[in-house]
């Protein structure tokens, strides 16, 4: 019998990189992939926005440069304001996807408050109503890219907009 050919994969956060605000020393992408392949990773997600480029073919190159294949990412971004549409922030991310070949995007509903220790905005059923609408949208617009999207657990997600009971609907 052959053995399987292990993979194992890592998140830049496991290095300390992280989009909360006073997290500490950020370290920058060259030292974690580095470091991260070093340890016999092959694939990593994304990271925080900004710590890869933003640009699909420079997000693909850094990572290709590495050794490094990509899974996907969190995605922090506002789901639950009236005024503000998540699709172009959403379709410009998966772009990098596309040039990565990344398959999972999970997603945060960004409550637009900076920091852990703020009061954390309460859904009317308006909130709910378009919060619902939005991640109807891009699962569609995943699905048509061929990525798999789902909410995240994290603080952001399933804590960040009080009342969310982890359903999508």
């Amino acid at each position: 019998m052959m053995a399987k050919k292990l993979k194992i994969a890592g998140a830049p956060i496991s290095r300390g990189v992280c989009e909360a605000p006073n997290w500490g020393h950020q370290m920058g992408p060259a030292r974690v992939l580095k470091e991260m392949a070093e340890l016999g990773l092959g694939a990593t997600e994304f990271g925080p926005l900004g710590f890869l480029p933003i640009e699909a073919a420079d997000r693909a190159r850094v990572l290709a440069e590495h050794g490094m294949e990509a899974i996907g990412g969190f995605f922090p971004i506002v789901l639950h304001q009236a005024d503000h549409d998540p699709l172009p922030e959403i379709l410009k991310e998966l772009e990098s996807y596309k040039a990565t070949g990344a398959y999972k995007l999970v997603l945060a509903a960004y409550t637009g408050v900076e920091g852990y220790d703020e009061k954390r905005p309460e859904l009317d059923e308006a909130g709910w109503s378009v919060m619902f609408t939005n991640l109807n949208r891009i699962r569609e617009a995943c699905d048509a890219a061929g990525v798999d999207a789902g909410p995240s657990g994290g603080y952001s997600g399933s804590q960040g907009l009080t009342g969310y009971d982890g359903s999508l609907g």
